[in-house]
């Protein structure tokens, strides 16, 4: 009975009472053992655990149903829903990632045929070798090419080796979340619900629609840097780092702030130093303003795409600089410190993030033969596009991510100084997430959904009452809002006379950000207001409670 009711809690962890104190177990030498008094009278006991590998440790059996969970999702939506049609099933980015997976090595040493994105025929000819850009994403074809080691590496062979390769990498997500609910000491329901944010989410409809992506290899990365950051495991994070530069790059600078501020597992207020977080927030928001309004001077140039009107910039621009102030100004007052030296910050944790980018420029250029688009171009492109509408980049992430990024927003004071307490590296790595949120195009924000989780469930757990109802409902929203039930249909090869207008491409971007549609962006927009009012009077409605240490024996 107690090995299934065993909660998560890591060597030497302390909880922080109702007052902001923090809460400490007695330790010794060999283990430490202590029980939680839950409502209605439900104690959870919790040990010391020990160092290893990832499914190792108390309460296995639960990281492995975690993995297997994931793995028979993705293997059963492979088998029952619809693929895109685009490209013989290679889709438009996967023309290139397909190829490159097809000829890898020849394509790498520049003589082996690499299409570019469209619409197009996978035999057809095309140019040889990888430009600047994709260089930087050529990892999930690596990959998928070793998995088609032996075959002939047709189209089919290529398109299941993608499918095999994101179920793989859902079900290390998976495991990543459970080493960091047993190191962090969630409880059980809080670590379910973070399971089923994870998994169900528009991320895993879109890879089950498009196999031929690099997204879900961007998704696992993100969770295996979390999880060995929080493992303090430094050299893995930092090949894990490497690694995301050529898969994920906007990765590369989560994982050098994680390097440069280690975990902090003792959840101890930070020292409060007199800062000016609300001025500097206001800076922030203002830069976001002038930015925008300068990618839209851009396009009425015409060196961008949208060309809305005044109204539409002022109200858009606006939003994104109310965001930006919403999200630092929580994080700067107590998190001052940053930028103080202190004895626990080892030099050499700063020497190794600033080797991973020397690797990876250095890499890039001696594998690519051409440049390609620079990445600066697409964020200016997603800034213009996420004022188009008010709130669009907030609306469709909270579409694509499901009902934990609106619990987040509504908890953002909490999770907030949760981040800070944890270090400034989860709190610079929340700002990050907050900046790429809004470039326009919700998957940008991909491999910093783990972190973002780990927040929230960590936040929503401390504060408020999550046994099994709460998770059922949470993790119903949550596979609603995933679409996984939703069968997309054949995409139009006509989008420059049809464009977005096609029901299967407004399913299918209904949460991009990029190309949602304003009928879908307030469909959305009405559906989110409804449920996050309904939580507010749910979480009013409930008891609210803090967990209290009982006992502790050695």
């Amino acid at each position: 009975m107690l090995n299934r009711a065993r909660a998560f809690l890591p060597r030497n962890a302390s909880r922080v009472s109702a007052g902001g104190e923090p809460v400490r177990p007695s330790m010794s030498s060999s283990s430490v053992e202590m029980t939680w008094e839950r409502p209605p009278s439900k104690r959870w006991r919790v040990r010391g655990l020990p160092h290893g590998s990832l499914l190792a440790g108390p309460g296995q059996s639960l990281g492995l149903r975690f993995a297997a969970l994931a793995v028979a999702l993705m293997a059963v939506g492979y088998l029952l829903t619809d693929t895109i049609n685009w490209s013989h099933g290679f889709g438009w980015d996967g023309v290139l990632y397909g190829t490159l997976a097809q000829h890898f090595p020849s394509a790498v040493a520049g003589t082996g045929t690499v299409l570019l994105p469209g619409i197009r025929n996978p035999s057809s000819a095309g140019p040889h070798g990888l430009d600047s850009y994709y260089t930087l994403r050529a990892l999930p074809s690596a990959l998928a090419y070793l998995l088609m080691t032996g075959s002939a590496r047709t189209v089919g062979d290529t398109i299941r080796a993608f499918s095999a390769l994101n179920t793989l990498c859902l079900g290390i997500i998976a495991a990543c979340w459970w080493g960091i609910a047993r190191r962090t000491g969630l409880t059980r329901p809080a670590a379910w619900l973070g399971l089923v944010g994870l998994l169900a989410s528009f991320t895993t409809r879109t890879v089950l629609y498009y196999p031929v992506l690099t997204d879900m290899v961007g998704f696992c990365l993100g969770a295996l840097a979390v999880y060995l950051w929080i493992a303090g495991n430094n050299l893995g994070l930092f090949a894990a780092t490497v690694a995301a530069g050529f898969a994920w790059p906007s990765e590369v600078l989560l994982g050098m702030v994680l390097l440069i501020w280690p975990y902090q597992p003792d959840c101890r207020p930070v020292p409060v130093r007199k800062a000016p977080g609300r001025p500097l927030a206001a800076a922030a928001g203002l830069i976001t303003f002038v930015a925008i309004a300068y990618v839209h001077h851009l396009g009425w140039l015409g060196l961008g795409p949208w060309r809305p009107s005044p109204m539409a910039l002022l109200g858009g621009a606006l939003a994104c600089a109310l965001f930006a102030y919403a999200v630092i100004a929580p994080l700067i007052p107590t998190a001052w410190h940053w930028f103080i030296p202190e004895r626990t910050r080892r030099w050499r944790r700063v020497g190794l993030a600033v080797l991973v980018p020397v690797i990876v420029l250095c890499a890039q250029h001696l594998i690519s033969v051409r440049p390609g688009q620079g990445d600066l171009s697409l964020f200016g492109n997603g800034l213009s596009d996420a004022s188009r509408l008010p709130g669009l980049f907030l609306v469709a992430g909270i579409g694509y991510y499901g009902p934990l990024l609106l619990i987040g927003v509504l908890l953002w004071p909490r999770v907030a100084r949760l981040a800070t307490e944890h270090g400034p590296g989860m709190a610079i790595g929340l700002a990050l997430a907050a900046l790429f949120l809004l470039f326009g195009e919700s998957r940008k924000d991909l491999s910093f959904f783990p972190l973002e989780v780990f927040a929230i469930v960590g936040a929503l757990d401390r504060s408020y009452r999550l046994d099994t109802r709460t998770v059922a409902i949470l993790g119903g929203l949550s596979l609603v809002a995933s679409r996984l039930w939703l069968p997309i249909g054949t995409l139009t090869s006509q989008i420059n006379t049809v464009g977005m207008s096609t029901p299967a491409m407004v399913r299918l971007f209904a949460s991009a950000g990029v190309f949602t549609t304003p009928r879908m962006y307030g469909l959305q927009l009405v559906l989110e207001l409804l449920v996050g009012g309904a939580m507010v009077l749910a979480v009013r409605s409930d008891t609210r409670f803090e967990p209290t240490a009982l006992a502790a024996e050695s």
